[in-house]
């Protein structure tokens, strides 16, 4: 028998995810991964040629939150080429599957890394599949999905308004869909909340009450509908190096130190689940806001008066989970894209991708740990704006005091009189930051009731959009302004139904 380490990576899940044009789709196509992940470790087990299986990642199946898009073991076999073995007993455990798994298997591809130990210890050999799993990735030509669809005529008609990959064949009036995608819109036959019912979430008031008179009074006072819901992303920063240990003292064990991080990450996972579910006491209707909490990565709906709450039990849940084992800790970028409830969710889905990577890449020199709100309105007007995580409490201090007074005109206004003073500042920077804080005083001052600690927290803001280098001091007057708009306009409950 041959010692081996073997690594399953399942690629593509958050495009698989993303193959959405309605929450129902978001929801099932998140449950389907998970349901994927937990059939290849199941279909791994039962096979008889691999011996003594080590489960090191995921240590817990038994719930859906938490679990990664990989699995690590250690096992024992005699058979050489363990990975092309591996990949034909899936694929007959595949083909005998229910339909929607066995389409799962049409569309993502999935790596398959055996290697010997010989001489090597364990983070050694880990270091060695890790590499060789980097080199697959980066060959595009082998087609690595466990199952092939069968070839189909060429696409004469429209193509499928899902995954723009197959022949739509059912039209509703509102789409056309191809046989694999309608299928998987009846996997799961709960009912799912609709970007409306996301937006216009308030606690549930009427349910709470046993007398009718009360239910009724209570609906005849329904405030206005609001039409802006929240869609919160995130991810580990740097999660490949911190599962491969590059963080730790060399003579840590990494086996423990990857199955600790593991645990961790199940454990933030549901934490993070029942404060969602804690903070949204869910109606009849409106039964799940969480799409996918995997093994490094979140994403969930929120409505907005939910939205700092949340963002707060993100930090609260991360500090108190995650040990620091290492001189780097654990940390998150996140991104919450705010959009009308009226908006094609295919596109909300994509900007909030596309804001979470940039926002990685701009804050890569700093450590990352970003936080990007971005604000796309019905008329497809967008803001963005990075700043670090840390600054959360920034954020919202100036939410709380924007609620008591503060405009879109004042804000205008300001920034018609800074921008004047240009985006790079090489000399007398002093009397230039005494001139900006002298002109943020007068302006707002002058237009509204604004307490002193509004202004304050106005000013504070700026300095995360302030970079220092060498005799230059250069101002991102568009993050700071996009971000003072949008807190403006979610701070009051007429710019949350109006923005």
């Amino acid at each position: 028998m041959n010692k081996k380490l073997v690594l399953i990576s399942i690629a593509g899940v958050q495009n698989f995810i993303e193959q959405s044009r309605g929450t129902k789709d978001f929801f099932i196509n998140s449950k389907l991964i998970v349901d994927y992940v937990m059939n290849i470790h199941k279909g791994v087990k039962a096979m008889t040629t691999i011996e003594e299986m080590n489960t090191i990642i995921p240590l817990n199946l038994d719930s859906e939150y938490g679990i990664p898009n990989y699995l690590l073991f250690e096992c024992e076999s005699e058979t050489i080429d363990l990975e092309n073995e591996i990949r034909e007993y899936l694929e007959g455990y595949f083909e005998n599957e229910k339909t929607f798994l066995r389409n799962v298997a049409q569309e993502l591809d999935v790596f398959i890394v055996a290697e010997n130990y010989i001489n090597e210890d364990y983070r050694q050999i880990y270091i060695k599949v890790y590499e060789k799993l980097e080199l697959l990735k980066k060959d595009r030509f082998v087609d690595r999905r466990i199952l092939k669809e069968v070839e189909t005529k060429e696409i004469i008609g429209q193509k499928c308004t899902l995954c723009h990959k197959r022949e739509g064949t059912e039209d509703n009036g509102k789409e056309i869909l191809c046989s694999i995608c309608s299928e998987k819109r009846v996997y799961i036959k709960e009912g799912y909340p609709s970007t409306e019912l996301i937006a216009n979430f308030k606690k549930d008031c009427k349910n709470n009450y046993y007398n009718n008179n009360i239910k009724s009074d209570c609906v005849e006072i329904k405030p206005k509908e609001n039409k802006y819901y929240a869609l919160i992303r995130g991810d580990i920063d740097d999660f490949g190096k911190h599962i491969a240990g590059l963080y730790l003292e060399k003579e840590s064990d990494l086996i423990k130190h990857q199955q600790a991080l593991n645990n961790e990450i199940n454990t933030f996972a549901c934490k993070l689940k029942n404060a969602l579910d804690e903070s949204i006491k869910y109606n009849n209707e409106i039964k799940k806001f969480d799409i996918y909490l995997g093994g490094d990565d979140f994403i969930f709906f929120c409505p907005l008066i939910h939205l700092f709450e949340m963002l707060e039990k993100i930090e609260m849940q991360r500090i108190q989970i995650f040990e620091k084992e290492s001189e780097r800790e654990i940390t998150f970028s996140k991104s919450v894209m705010i959009a009308h409830s009226s908006t094609d969710l295919k596109e909300v889905i994509k900007y909030s991708k596309e804001r979470l990577e940039f926002t990685k890449e701009k804050l890569k020199k700093q450590g990352k740990n970003g936080l990007a709100i971005s604000l796309l309105t019905m008329n497809h007007k967008f803001r963005t704006s990075t700043i670090k995580g840390n600054q959360l409490k920034l954020v919202k201090d100036l939410y709380d005091e924007f609620e008591k007074g503060m405009s879109q005109s004042i804000i205008q206004e300001l920034e018609r009189t800074l921008r004047l003073l240009g985006d790079t500042i090489q000399n007398e920077y002093y009397l230039l930051n005494s001139i900006i804080e002298n002109e943020t005083y007068r302006i707002i001052s002058k237009k509204s009731k604004a307490s002193q600690e509004m202004i304050k927290l106005v000013i504070a803001l700026l300095e995360q959009y302030k970079t220092y280098e060498h005799r230059y001091t250069t101002i991102d007057w568009d993050g700071y302004f996009n971000m003072l708009k949008i807190i403006e306009r979610i701070s009051k409950k007429e710019g949350t139904y109006n923005v």
